[in-house]
């Protein structure tokens, strides 16, 4: 019996490749394996992938939702959970969770002035309350008590701008020069 594909079955009718189908040519055998493979093909991929959408987590301060970094992925949510699981070694949900509250540690550090209910709105917390949730289960305190002690839980970053290079300069232009041996 030939398909509509120019296929053929075989007698037992199955529509399982290893189980009926034959075909009538190496060409034909090769583009099904392929059309098969290429199908699969996101699925195989995500065990790279899994490093990009961790990436993604970083970049966006942890405001994703799941669904989305699984739809990315190209796996459903519950292979997602297990791959990230496996390669990251947390839960994507607990990665992110764990992203946004360094980010908010962050934006604190950065401007202290900040309320902590800016810095909560503007990293996707539906209230402060969720936000402060977030800080007692993954410090075991509150955006308040922990405020007092950025310095123990976030690294400076050294910001570049002209005047901040125009003052180094100034600062080294003022400073007594070692003269070597020579006397040069």
């Amino acid at each position: 019996m030939t398909t509509s594909t120019g296929r053929q079955r075989s007698a037992g009718g199955s529509a399982n490749l290893s189980a009926g189908w034959v075909m009538p040519s190496f060409t034909g055998r090769v583009r099904v394996a392929d059309e098969y493979l290429c199908a699969k093909r996101p699925a195989l991929d995500s065990v790279g992938g899994i490093a990009t959408v961790a990436t993604e987590v970083l970049l966006s301060s942890g405001c994703v939702r799941v669904s989305d970094l699984a739809l990315h992925a190209g796996l459903g949510i519950r292979q997602f959970e297990r791959r990230f699981r496996y390669e990251i070694g947390i839960p994507p949900k607990l990665y992110a969770r764990i992203v946004r509250f360094e980010a908010a540690l962050r934006r604190k550090a950065a401007a202290p002035e900040t309320r902590w209910t800016d810095i909560a709105h503007a990293l996707g917390y539906h209230d402060q309350m969720h936000m402060v949730h977030d800080f007692n289960r993954l410090s075991g305190d509150n955006p308040t008590a922990i405020g007092s002690q950025l310095d123990m839980f976030v690294q400076p970053e050294v910001v570049f701008s002209p005047t901040s290079v125009q003052l180094k300069g100034e600062i080294n232009d003022a400073l007594p020069r070692k003269r070597d041996q020579k006397g040069h």
